[in-house]
């Protein structure tokens, strides 16, 4: 009976077009660190949260901004630039600091975000289990839209639907090269 119920708790949480790369090495406790991507609105978040719940190990979404290098490093950028400049150099630092992070890992933790795709390179990905969510790039992108627009209904900033849809689409295009290519890589590792 436990079998069928951990292979049952893994189908509700896995859909069959994930890709799961060296999660067992995860799973049995040979790594502490599991990576999970996809687009935004694929299941990222609704996937790390099952996981972590189900293998009794901290959670992290990249969305968060709570990992203290990389907090850090934004004030630092922040003080010393505009907003623009920030988020340039940000880009250009943020992989360093992650990767420090994800070295000083000690206890089982799950980490995902869309973030993954910009400050890590596919090799920096690939030393570590990842599952990489299969849902569509039209479907993640429909289901995030709805998203950000119910979240921008409360906000105080209440952003115009059209900038948010826009801002929606452009991420999700701009992630679909990163996401090809780290598929591509990770399926040749396998």
């Amino acid at each position: 009976m436990k079998v069928i119920d951990q292979y049952l708790t893994e189908a509700l949480i896995f859909s069959q077009d994930d890709l799961a790369y060296k999660f067992d090495d995860w799973k049995s406790g040979k790594t502490n660190v599991l990576l999970v991507l996809g687009f935004a609105g694929s299941g990222k978040t609704t996937t790390g949260k099952e996981l972590a719940k189900k293998y009794k190990c901290q959670y992290l979404s990249t969305d968060d901004d709570s990992i203290k290098e990389l907090e850090k490093l934004w004030e630092d950028l922040k003080d010393k630039h505009d907003r623009e400049k920030a988020i340039e150099k940000w880009d250009e630092n943020a992989h360093i600091a992650m990767m420090r992070y994800l070295k000083s890992i000690k206890k089982s933790i799950v980490i995902e975000g869309v973030h993954l795709f910009f400050w890590l390179s596919p090799q920096e990905i690939a030393k570590f289990p990842t599952i990489i969510k299969g849902t569509s790039h039209i479907i993640s992108t429909i289901r995030a839209i709805k998203r950000n627009l119910k979240r921008n209904k409360g906000n105080e900033k209440n952003l115009p639907w059209y900038k948010l849809v826009w801002w929606t689409l452009k991420d999700n295009i701009d992630i679909r090269p990163k996401y090809n290519k780290l598929v591509e890589y990770l399926k040749v590792k396998q």
